[in-house]
């Protein structure tokens, strides 16, 4: 965990109803559950009552809203940035 950013301080956020899941993307060490891009893995893990914050760069916000909501998360459990630049 400690090649994660800031891992530091995602350790010390320990809250019931937060779920935090490192996301390796090719890192061939990890479980399977672990490899795969941020939003695929968050994913795997969501439940259904469960809000959704997404963060990150660009590239990966800009399709976010349409995975999440062909996922089945309704929209109005989704936050994202309010504009996502793209550069």
């Amino acid at each position: 965990m400690e090649s994660l950013y800031d891992a530091v301080t995602l350790d010390k956020l320990r809250h019931d109803w937060l779920t935090i899941v490192p996301a390796f993307s090719h890192d061939d060490l990890t479980d399977p559950g672990e490899r795969g891009d941020a939003l695929t893995v968050a994913l795997d893990h969501l439940r259904p009552d469960q809000a959704v914050y997404v963060c990150g760069p660009p590239a990966m916000l800009a399709g976010s809203r349409l995975r999440l909501l062909a996922a089945g998360v309704p929209a109005e459990r989704i936050h994202l940035p309010e504009r996502i630049p793209w550069r």
